[in-house]
């Protein structure tokens, strides 16, 4: 029998590390942006407001397109493994078998 442990236990810094990963990942792209952003209002090029509602449209954007290139990564990942997802049957893919009677009357 295989038994979980449960991931405090196991790594008493798991759940402390675990959105770590995940900030570092971001936070060089999230720094550049924010660089962009206050150089072109210090330049005097764009108002306050017009930076804000860019990073408004750019976060719309992302979460707007996220489903489907994770879709794309996670197809691309599947077939660059030969592993192909396992679905289950729906309802209208499963057939009954038909009873065929050999030899009598029914």
């Amino acid at each position: 029998m295989i038994t979980r442990t449960h991931p405090t236990r196991a790594n008493p810094f798991a759940s402390a590390t675990a959105g770590f990963g995940g900030i570092c990942k971001r936070a060089g792209p999230l720094a550049a942006a924010l660089g962009a952003g206050t150089s072109r209002v210090c330049l005097g090029v764009h108002w306050p407001s017009d930076v804000f509602a860019g990073c408004l449209f750019a976060e719309g954007w992302l979460r707007l397109t996220e489903p489907a290139t994770t879709a794309i990564s996670r197809a691309r990942a599947d077939a660059s493994t030969g592993a192909a997802r396992q679905t289950a049957p729906t309802p209208g893919s499963i057939r009954a078998k038909p009873r065929i009677a050999f030899g009598g009357v029914h």
